[in-house]
């Protein structure tokens, strides 16, 4: 992998993407079911056998629409790691609670790097 400018490595978002619709779909139905994700989301079969092959640039209407059938946000399909029992939120919009979760996330990296 290459580092960014920002010093993390490049994620590939297909790959996260089709992991994380596997996921969902093991999730909500049991297993994996390209036939009903293209039917739920309303696209094409073609497009969900792409989807799992990682094989296409999908846009943002592709994303609304996965994502509308799983009851999620859009972005929340790009998070790598998807946990659909826990999904992902956004940092609050407070000044104090970002700062009260800023040191929290630095106490805790604290811990990791002592060793603790």
């Amino acid at each position: 992998m290459t580092p960014t400018l920002r010093g993390m490595a490049e994620t590939d978002s297909r790959a996260v993407l089709w992991a994380n619709i596997l996921v969902l779909m093991e999730h909500h139905w049991g297993r994996e079911n390209l036939t009903r994700l293209a039917v739920g989301a309303g696209i094409g079969p073609g497009s969900a056998t792409r989807l799992k092959q990682q094989r296409t640039s999908v846009g943002v209407e592709l994303l609304d629409k996965i994502a509308a059938l799983f009851n999620v946000q859009a972005w929340q399909l790009l998070v790598p790691g998807l946990d659909p029992k826990n999904l992902p939120a956004l940092m609050p919009v407070s000044e104090t609670e970002r700062a009260f979760y800023e040191r929290l996330l630095d106490a805790a990296r604290a811990l990791k790097t002592n060793g603790h």
